[in-house]
């Protein structure tokens, strides 16, 4: 795999196909803009709406510690995931205690 050799204000650029524009095999366009904390914030709204109320700031909680040293965008990747994987258990739990 090729990576790019320029540096951009994260780091080395991690883009490991050719470039679109000149066809080379190093790839020369940074990284895109960090997310802002608004961004983060609507981001992680637009998740936890997904689920119940009473969710929410456990999941919060388990995503910021897996992945704040890495950023907003990890944790947000890791919220995503955490989502994800508890949607269809919760709405299975629901329907069996409306069931019961």
């Amino acid at each position: 795999m090729i990576r790019c050799s320029k540096k951009y204000m994260y780091g080395l650029c991690k883009n490991s196909q050719n470039c679109l524009e000149t066809g080379e095999e190093k790839c020369h366009k940074p990284w895109p803009p960090r997310m802002t904390d608004e961004e983060f914030q609507l981001k992680q709204a637009e998740l936890l709406k997904e689920l119940p109320e009473e969710f929410h700031s456990t999941l919060s909680y388990l995503a910021y510690e897996r992945g704040h040293s890495a950023g907003h965008e990890e944790v947000i990747n890791i919220l995503t995931d955490l989502c994800f994987n508890l949607q269809k258990p919760i709405q299975a739990f629901g329907k069996r205690i409306r069931t019961a």
